[in-house]
């Protein structure tokens, strides 16, 4: 077999197949690198979104708790005074 030889290079030879497979290589390397990139770019995109819908609802559940726990203080607060105010009213009505 006769190599060809083309501005000092031997085409052919075990330096153009060295070549070949450091840029093969690199190539590849690059291309892994660029998919393991994407994959966890769309991973961390996915659990972003989850935790945003957690945040949500975990965000309703604590002001629904809040307002309820405001409500029943309101309406204790609200009967206690309708109580007292019913209260005086009998207590003036006894006296006379």
């Amino acid at each position: 077999m006769k190599l060809k030889r083309y501005r000092h290079i031997t085409i052919g030879g075990i330096s153009t197949k060295v070549l070949l497979l450091i840029l093969v290589t690199v190539v590849l390397l690059t291309g892994s690198y660029i998919g393991v990139s994407v994959r966890q770019n769309r991973l961390l995109g996915n659990i972003s979104d989850d935790a945003g819908v957690r945040q949500q609802q975990a965000g309703g559940e604590v002001s629904a708790a809040v307002m309820r726990s405001v409500i029943n203080q309101y309406m204790d607060r609200s009967t206690k005074l309708e109580a007292a105010f019913a209260d005086n009213l009998f207590q003036e009505l006894k006296t006379e």
